[in-house]
């Protein structure tokens, strides 16, 4: 994303609202229906039905790109607060999680580490970058290192990290047409163009199982 697109407070909005419709698409489309609880009186608390992390780049180590007074990770980070609290409270059945807390160091392979374990459904991978350009761009990515001709991934044999996509890359391919069908419409692209969605062996979504995308 650029920094333009993250310095105006509309412009996060729209990307707030983009993601939220895109989640609320693939919720009803792919997901199964919260079970009955029966013999409850009180309002039935029900386990969240989609989990989404949130992978802001840098850290406190190292806080990425400078983008004019302030660095990457900062924009990142509030981006990905702002995303969780807005989802969380549209759409009460999706948990949103954010992998690391602000102050904390990312250990390598630690968003893959917690996607492929904590029952994740995708992982948003969110960088941002200064632009010079008068009109902001959104650029999609999703993990690819040329391998896209396997159909078949066993899960009881060994794959290296840059391999993990073939498990899901149907999905997140389906998933990456979504978000940008979301974000090309007529309303948006006025204020911002969309690039993408590229597959590139993008570093921060390698090992991941489940379907991720870079934005």
């Amino acid at each position: 994303m650029s920094i333009k697109f993250i310095r105006f407070s509309k412009y996060i909005f729209l990307v707030l609202m983009c993601v939220s419709c895109s989640l609320h698409s693939w919720y009803f489309r792919y997901r199964p229906s919260a079970p009955v609880i029966k013999n409850q009186t009180e309002e039935s608390v029900r386990a969240p039905l989609v989990t989404v992390l949130l992978a802001p780049a840098g850290d406190i180590h190292n806080q990425g790109r400078s983008l004019e007074h302030q660095f990457e990770y900062t924009s990142t980070m509030a981006c990905a607060q702002s995303l969780k609290n807005t989802i969380e409270t549209l759409y009460p059945d999706v948990r949103v999680l954010i992998s690391h807390k602000v102050g904390e160091i990312v250990q390598p392979f630690q968003v893959a580490t917690m996607s492929n374990t904590m029952d994740v459904d995708l992982v948003i991978s969110l960088h941002c970058y200064h632009e010079a350009g008068a009109k902001p761009v959104i650029s999609l990515y999703h993990y690819s290192n040329g391998a896209d001709f396997v159909s078949k991934v066993s899960h009881v044999s060994w794959y290296t990290t840059d391999a993990a996509y073939l498990f899901s890359k149907d999905t997140t391919l389906s998933w990456a047409k979504m978000f940008t069908h979301e974000l090309v419409t007529p309303a948006y692209t006025t204020l911002f163009n969309v690039a993408g969605p590229y597959k590139v062996p993008f570093r921060p979504l390698s090992g991941i199982k489940v379907p991720a995308m870079g934005i």
